[in-house]
């Protein structure tokens, strides 16, 4: 119990490094994050106020490493409290070690190229032009909920094994929000983890049917042709 305590605190103490390192070494122009970029570098550039008075805003790494982690864990937080016993089923399907998260990342990955082909496919006929965009949010939006789940699980699993069992939902989603926002941010492999971590989230929730915890299963459709 004092190994995972001391295992937990040394994992905080790594992720605080990261995040801080990272942030400084963008501030001083040594690294460029290639995902998708904070709000104030992409407005670093432009003035705007009104005639004869402009007001320039320059980029702060440390205060968006700061907002992303914040803004993360509070979408997380929305989830648990929108859609708690679905998170329940998503968490409890991550138990048995590597083997089903590789199984769901590898899901993730095919569902990922059938969307791209079904896209590639829709692309010829006018009349299903918003069908890619719907395809695409509902991909993100379930990768979003199967990340969050993969937060709380990472997280209840190592307060429960520091001697914490019953510690609140909340802080189990904290522990683990931090750690995989510490994990993205890792210079040049960060944006290789985000997209793993997003394609394993979008595997689980397929894998686990939208989190119901049921199979994916047209036996509802025989019994009414029987009825």
């Amino acid at each position: 119990m004092k190994t995972w305590r001391w295992i937990l605190f040394a994992a905080f103490a790594a992720a605080a490094i990261i995040v801080v390192g990272s942030s400084l070494l963008e501030a001083q122009g040594r690294l460029e994050t290639p995902w998708l970029g904070s709000l104030s570098a992409r407005l670093a550039d432009r003035r705007w106020g009104p005639p004869g008075g402009y007001l320039f805003v320059e980029a702060n790494p440390f205060v968006d490493s700061l907002a992303g982690l914040l803004s993360q864990y509070l979408v997380g937080v929305l989830i648990l409290f929108t859609v708690p016993r679905h998170v329940r089923r998503l968490s409890e399907a991550l138990k048995g070690g590597t083997r089903p998260l590789l199984r769901f990342l590898v899901t993730g990955i095919l569902l990922a190229a059938a969307l791209v082909a079904l896209v590639l496919l829709t692309a010829f006929y006018v009349h299903l032009f918003p069908l890619p965009i719907v395809l695409v949010f509902t991909y993100l939006l379930a990768a979003l909920g199967g990340v969050v789940a993969i937060e709380y699980e990472v997280g209840r699993d190592l307060l429960r094994r520091g001697g914490w069992p019953q510690a609140s939902p909340l802080l189990a989603l904290a522990v683990g929000c931090v750690l995989v926002f510490a994990a993205t941010r890792i210079p040049y492999l960060g944006p290789y983890l985000l997209a793993l971590a997003w394609m394993t989230g979008a595997g689980l929730v397929l894998a686990t049917r939208l989190g119901s915890g049921g199979p994916w299963s047209l036996a509802a459709l025989r019994e009414d042709r029987q009825a």
